[in-house]
């Protein structure tokens, strides 16, 4: 599994959980946060450097996430 595709599918994850547990707004919030905030790690103690398009991975898994807990409840 490459970079951007773990990316994908830990956000979507997280997205469905803390969607379940907070709510879906809240939750893709919660989970959009914690990738920029990777990236920000990346970028000053991190090897790669703070890269967009692990943001946007990020924010295609909190889509898909959100449209799932839509058709859900």
């Amino acid at each position: 599994m490459n970079d951007k595709s773990k990316h994908f599918a830990v956000s979507f994850l997280l997205t469905i959980l803390f969607g379940i547990l907070f709510g879906a707004l809240i939750g893709a919030t919660i989970t959009l946060i914690i990738g920029v905030l990777k990236e920000v790690y990346d970028k000053y103690f991190g090897m790669t450097g703070f890269d967009w398009k692990d943001i946007l991975a990020d924010v295609g898994g909190i889509l898909l996430g959100l449209f799932c807990l839509a058709i859900k409840g």
